[in-house]
């Protein structure tokens, strides 16, 4: 839930005595929302403002002592370095920083509703692990980091432990009489699947450990 204060609305004759109302449920694209913006986003929607949730049927709840809610969700896709030097049995950690698009940046600070990340609407793939996260809050910057953790066993059991048999069997060429012939055969059949191996290998990992992976995720105002 995305929450201010916006002391105008104490002022308006709908809040009076008289007329007993607490909250009032208006258009968003009506009222002035703080510019939320994410510092490594892509995709174009990089900040959440009036503009972004005037063409939807968002609505944004104000009460009587003067705090707006809006509850808005909305897709990004950010950009996350990541170190493979361990690869496939890596640890990565995800940074998302959140921070107030104003003229001066410290004039409108960033507080915490909760003091955790709820990952409860957060949906796994069959290639990592959430692990941990942890929220710090840095007044004028919101920062959100991910700890995912890669889930190996379809890599090991696919092409190391492959690639581990194959040195096994290459110690047999050494055993082969020379007077069957197949020395020479057999260690090129080997040296082929290796060739294989490696190749897939390189396709499965990133082309450095700089590789920037795009991280899809939905920022949930609710």
């Amino acid at each position: 839930m995305k929450q201010w204060i916006q002391k105008l609305f104490c002022k308006t004759h709908y809040f009076t005595p008289t007329t007993g109302i607490n909250f009032l449920r208006l258009p968003a694209d009506k009222v002035w929302i703080p510019a939320i913006c994410h510092m490594h986003e892509i995709s174009g929607r990089r900040c959440l403002t009036y503009s972004s949730v005037g063409n939807t049927n968002s609505e944004v709840e104000v009460v009587n002592n003067g705090y707006v809610s809006l509850s808005e969700a909305m897709e990004s896709i950010i950009l996350c370095t990541f170190n493979v030097q361990k690869f496939p049995f890596d640890t990565q950690i995800c940074t998302f920083t959140f921070f107030a698009s104003t003229k001066k940046s410290h004039s409108l600070d960033i507080m915490l509703i909760k003091s955790s990340f709820d990952s409860r609407y957060f949906i796994g793939n069959e290639e990592w692990d959430l692990i941990s996260t942890n929220v710090q809050n840095n007044a004028w910057k919101l920062e959100m980091n991910i700890v995912l953790r890669r889930r190996p066993l379809f890599l090991t059991l696919t092409l190391i432990f492959p690639i581990i048999t194959l040195s096994f069997m290459n110690m047999f060429c050494f055993v082969l009489p020379i007077e069957s012939g197949e020395k020479i055969g057999m260690s090129v059949a080997l040296y082929l699947t290796f060739a294989v191996f490696g190749s897939i290998l390189s396709d499965a990992m990133p082309k450095d450990s700089e590789k920037q992976f795009d991280i899809h995720y939905v920022r949930d105002y609710s």
